[in-house]
């Protein structure tokens, strides 16, 4: 038992140390995309934009409006699209696993294109509830040909539905944008684009991923268990079903809203 709690205390540390380590090297990552762009930015300029900034100042303007919520937006997309990838490796106990390993990243591309179509002067928010719509709908669907196949639901028939529907409605929203001849306008949403990003693009993904991250987080435990196989997770209390259903919830919200903001960077 004290080797136990050696051990335990030794992963901890370490952890911690990640931690630690991974906060610096993103703060410094942030603080470089800050400094470089069309024009070269020197590290003081960039500290006296963040912290005395001058309204009138073009210079800390442009770092104010345009490269800082660029980058906040790009750390937060990739924490988003990170922890749907683990969550979804979990669920499905694949280590490749990823959002659109379940069609969910292509579900949300999909209603995203569609609703720009026929109503192109929706709102980000409102793009963000399709984008998300579609999503779940994606989801519903691979787990809905998961369930018809003979033996229930496992990872590997989750693979192989998320895949199927994730390559059918990429083509569908490839025909869409042809015959409706919007393919330049939606081209964004195809490469993905952070360039455009704005203050308001921070706020909405601020809000809907605390949420996901809070029911990822709460469900972290039982996610690792899941990996000892069902039999042994039923036996320590877990609710498999709950489980399942909250991370996928989880997940459609961190990749609806990643995708809604910056399109299927992924």
């Amino acid at each position: 038992m004290q080797g136990y709690n050696k051990e335990k205390g030794r992963g901890i540390k370490r952890m911690s140390l990640v931690t630690v380590l991974a906060v610096i090297l993103l703060a410094v990552v942030l603080m470089v995309s800050l400094m470089i762009g069309t024009k070269l930015y020197g590290l003081s300029t960039i500290w006296e934009a963040l912290f005395h900034r001058a309204h009138n100042n073009i210079t800390h303007d442009i770092i104010w409006d345009i490269r800082l919520p660029r980058a906040i937006v790009a750390a937060l997309v990739g924490a988003f699209l990170a922890v749907s990838g683990a969550v979804m490796q979990a669920l499905t106990r694949n280590v490749l696993a990823e959002p659109s390993l379940l069609g969910v990243s292509n579900g949300a591309a999909f209603a995203l294109v569609l609703v720009l179509t026929i109503f192109p002067g929706l709102s980000k928010l409102e793009t963000m509830f399709a984008s998300m719509a579609g999503a779940g709908l994606a989801v519903l669907f691979v787990f809905s040909l998961s369930i018809l196949a003979k033996g229930g639901i496992t990872p590997v028939k989750l693979a192989l539905a998320g895949m199927a529907t994730g390559m059918f409605l990429s083509s569908l929203t490839t025909s869409i944008a042809l015959y409706f001849d919007v393919s330049k306008n939606i081209s964004f949403w195809y490469a993905g684009d952070l360039s455009a990003s704005s203050w308001n693009d921070v706020k909405l993904l601020l809000i809907m991923g605390t949420v996901g991250l809070f029911i990822a987080i709460s469900i972290s435990r039982a996610l690792t268990l899941l990996s000892l196989g069902e039999e042994i997770t039923k036996s320590l209390g877990v609710h498999i079903g709950l489980v399942r259903t909250m991370g996928v919830i989880a997940v459609l919200m961190l990749t609806g809203s990643a995708v809604a903001v910056s399109g299927t960077v992924g």
